[in-house]
C-alpha cells in the first residue's frame, strides 16, 4: 500500500457456474462491494475464481482459484451438468480478507443435484460469513473477477483543548490530539503552530503521550498580543486548525525582596518589599504560598495598594516555609522569592493566670447559671483568625479542655467537659487564640462550678460558754451607735 492511502474499495465476484451440455447457464457467483482499511506496507493477494466448465465432458471440471486450498475451487459436474465456479479471494498478508463464493453448475436433469457446487459456498468479510448474495448483474457465462480502488487518506482532525501561557518572549502551548479514525485518516507526523491566526505556520518541537501534547513558540515580542492556533501534519497534508486563543508574552516581575516569615500561636505573619526589577506590565498584587512537608497551598492574595502583610493559620507543631511572588495587571506570574522558613508553629498560649479579656465567650441561648463538674458545656467564640487553632482552658489553675479550629469566619463552637475534680466555686473559661492580625486574643467566661469538690468556709468558731452572747453584742453595738450619735451631736453643737 502506498503512503497517503487509507482504504481500498473492493469489487470481488466469484466464478460463474458452468452451463449444461445443452447450454443452460449455471448460477452466477457471489458478489462483494466493500471498503476495507489499508496501511502503508500492506501486501494484498488477489485470486480470481475461474468459471466452472460446461457439461460437455463427464465430469465437467469445477473452476480453480490460483490461491490453493481453503475450499476455494468449484466441484466437478456429473454427466452433462456444469462444474461449479471457484470462489474469488483477497488476502491481506497471510490472512484471507474477502471471499466471493463461486456459482453452482447448471443441472442437466432438474433436481438431480449433479451440477458442481461453487467454491467455498458463502461470502466472507474478515472471517465473518455474510451469506451467499449473488452477482445480480452477471450475464450468463460471466467470469469471476477481483478489482480494487485505493482511497486517499483524510487529513487529521483539528486539535482540541488548546490553552496557552505567556512567557518571556515566548508562549507555551498545551493541546489534545483530535479524534482519529485509523480506517480513514492519515497518521499524524508532526505539529505546526501559527501566531497570526493561521496566515503563516511554523513547525513545532512538540512532546506528548496518550494524545496530550505541549510545545513552546519562541522569538516573540513582549507586550504584543498573538492569535495562536495549532494543526497536525500528515502524509495526506496538513490537518484542520484548532480554535485560536490569544496571549501576550511578557517579562516577569522580579522576586519580592526582604521576605520575613514569623511564626506565632497557630499562625504565620509574612511581610515583604516590592521586587527590585519590574516586568513588562505593572504589578497588580502579590500571592503568598506555603509548604509544610508534602502539603502546600496559597495563603493570601494582596492587592498592590494594600499593606504588604499576610497573616494565615498554621498547624501547631508543624514546620512551614513560605514564598511570595508578584502578579502583573495581565495576570502574569512574577519570579517567586526563595522559600523562607517560618520554623515550628507554637500552640496558642496558656497563661499561668486568667489573662485580660478581649471579649466574652458565649453559651447557647437559655444556658445560664452554674455549671456542673463532670458535665458538658457548649461554648462559642468569634473574632479569631479564620481556620486557626483556639485552645479552651479553665482556671483558677489552668487546665486545657480542648483545642478547636475556627471556621472561615473566625468563629467556633465547642463542647467541653467541666473537670469532675474541680473545686466548687468561681472559675473562668478562656478561649486562647489569635485575631486576624495575628495578635493574641482571649475570650473569657466566668462560671460558678457546683457538684465538684467542696471547700471549707474558713470562718472562726467561738467557744460555747453557755452564756447568752446575743444581748452583750447588741448592747455593745448600741453603745457604738450611741457614741457615734453623741459624736455627731457634739460636732453639730460645735458648729452651731
Amino acid at each position: 500500500m502506498l503512503p497517503g492511502y487509507c482504504s481500498i474499495t473492493w469489487t470481488v465476484v466469484g466464478g460463474h457456474g458452468g452451463a449444461t451440455g445443452e447450454g443452460a447457464p449455471g448460477a452466477p457467483g457471489g458478489r462483494l462491494v466493500v471498503t476495507t482499511a489499508a496501511f502503508e506496507g500492506d501486501v494484498f493477494g488477489l485470486g480470481r475464481g475461474a468459471d466452472g466448465a460446461p457439461g460437455t465432458t463427464d465430469p465437467a471440471p469445477g473452476g480453480v482459484n490460483p490461491i490453493g486450498g481453503g475450499g476455494f475451487d468449484g466441484q466437478n459436474g456429473v454427466g452433462a451438468s456444469g462444474g461449479g465456479g471457484a470462489a474469488s479471494v483477497v488476502t491481506q498478508g497471510e490472512a484471507v480478507a474477502l471471499i466471493a463464493s463461486g456459482g453452482k453448475g447448471a443441472e442437466f436433469n432438474a433436481g438431480s443435484n449433479d451440477g458442481g457446487a461453487g467454491g467455498y459456498g458463502s461470502n466472507l468479510i474478515n472471517t465473518t460469513p455474510i451469506g451467499t448474495p449473488t452477482d445480480t448483474t452477471a450475464e450468463p457465462g460471466a467470469a469471476g473477477s477481483v478489482s480494487g480502488v485505493a482511497n486517499p487518506c483524510a487529513v487529521p482532525n483539528a486539535p482540541t483543548g488548546l490553552w496557552v501561557t505567556a512567557g518571556d518572549r515566548s508562549i507555551d502551548l498545551y493541546f489534545e490530539e483530535g479524534d482519529f479514525d485509523w480506517d480513514t485518516m492519515a497518521e499524524v507526523t508532526g505539529w505546526d503552530a501559527s501566531t497570526d491566526g493561521g496566515t503563516t505556520w511554523q513547525a513545532l518541537d512538540a512532546t506528548g503521550a496518550f494524545g496530550s501534547w505541549s510545545a513552546t513558540v519562541t522569538g516573540l515580542t513582549n507586550g504584543t498580543t498573538y492569535s495562536v492556533t495549532v494543526r497536525a501534519d500528515s502524509a495526506a497534508g496538513p490537518g484542520a486548525a484548532s480554535a485560536a486563543v490569544s496571549a501576550a508574552p511578557a517579562a516577569p516581575a522580579g522576586a519580592p525582596t526582604n521576605v520575613v516569615a514569623k511564626a506565632g500561636p497557630s499562625s504565620i505573619t509574612v511581610t515583604w518589599n516590592p521586587p527590585a526589577s519590574a516586568g513588562t506590565y505593572p504589578i497588580a498584587g502579590y500571592v503568598v504560598g506555603w509548604g509544610a512537608g508534602e502539603r502546600g497551598d496559597l495563603a493570601c492574595e494582596v492587592d498592590v495598594d494594600q499593606p504588604r502583610v499576610c497573616v494565615f493559620p498554621a498547624e501547631p507543631g508543624a514546620e512551614y516555609g513560605v514564598t511570595v511572588f508578584a502578579v502583573d495587571t495581565e495576570g502574569n506570574v512574577g519570579t517567586p522569592s526563595a522559600v523562607v522558613p517560618a520554623g515550628v508553629i507554637p500552640a496558642p498560649t496558656v497563661p499561668a493566670t486568667v489573662p485580660a479579656s478581649d471579649g466574652a465567650l458565649g453559651r447557647p441561648a437559655g444556658a445560664t447559671g452554674p455549671v456542673t463538674a463532670g458535665k458538658e458545656i457548649t461554648l462559642t467564640g468569634t473574632g479569631y483568625l479564620p481556620n486557626s487553632t483556639v485552645t479552651v482552658v479553665i482556671y483558677s489553675e489552668p487546665q486545657v479542655l480542648t483545642q478547636v479550629v475556627t471556621d472561615a469566619t473566625g468563629s467556633f463552637t465547642a463542647t467541653v467537659t467541666v473537670p469532675a475534680g474541680l473545686a466548687d466555686g468561681e472559675h473562668t473559661l478562656v478561649g486562647s487564640g489569635v485575631d486576624p492580625a495575628g495578635n493574641l486574643r482571649y475570650l473569657t467566661l466566668p462560671v460558678t462550678v457546683v457538684g465538684g469538690t467542696a471547700t471549707a468556709t474558713g470562718a472562726a468558731v467561738l467557744a460555747d460558754t453557755g452564756a447568752d452572747i446575743a444581748l452583750p453584742l447588741a448592747g455593745g453595738a448600741a453603745a457604738l451607735l450611741l457614741g457615734g450619735g453623741l459624736l455627731v451631736a457634739s460636732r453639730r453643737r460645735a458648729t452651731a
